[in-house]
């Protein structure tokens, strides 16, 4: 199934598949949270996401989902994907007042949690959602 040939789908996944930092891991077939906070070259968005069980948690929810959504998809749309979760986490980290660019100023704020925890919950829906349309 081509995504491009499903417009509903595409417009999904263009509004809402993100996993914050998870993109470089499902492009890589990780499928460990554990595996992507432990290399020693994380983004800051990816230290942050490591730095909470909440988050870390979270992580793992919708690496597990967004590696499921990828199997079914062509390796061309993979790539799209990957792209659009990554241009999208950075989006989400931007609106929780996260600089993508700049060193992670750690610990977090509870605020800044909540932030990302409700992104995270909020894609692991829409990535439900997609994997719905496509089975």
């Amino acid at each position: 199934m081509r995504l491009v040939e499903i417009p509903l789908f595409k417009k999904i996944l263009l509004a809402t598949v993100a996993v914050v930092g998870l993109a470089g891991a499902a492009h890589a077939q990780t499928t460990s949270i554990d595996a992507v906070c432990a290399r020693p070259d994380l983004t800051p968005t990816h230290q942050i996401m490591c730095s909470t069980p909440r988050l870390r948690a979270n992580g793992q929810r919708n690496l597990t989902a967004l590696l499921q959504l990828a199997s079914k998809l062509t390796p061309a749309d993979q790539a799209e994907l990957v792209k659009r979760v990554q241009a999208r986490g950075r989006e989400h980290a931007i609106y929780c007042r996260v600089d993508p660019d700049r060193p992670a100023q750690l610990p977090i704020s509870r605020a800044t949690e909540d932030c990302l925890a409700g992104w995270q919950d909020w894609t692991y829906a829409e990535t439900q959602r997609a994997l719905a349309l496509i089975n």
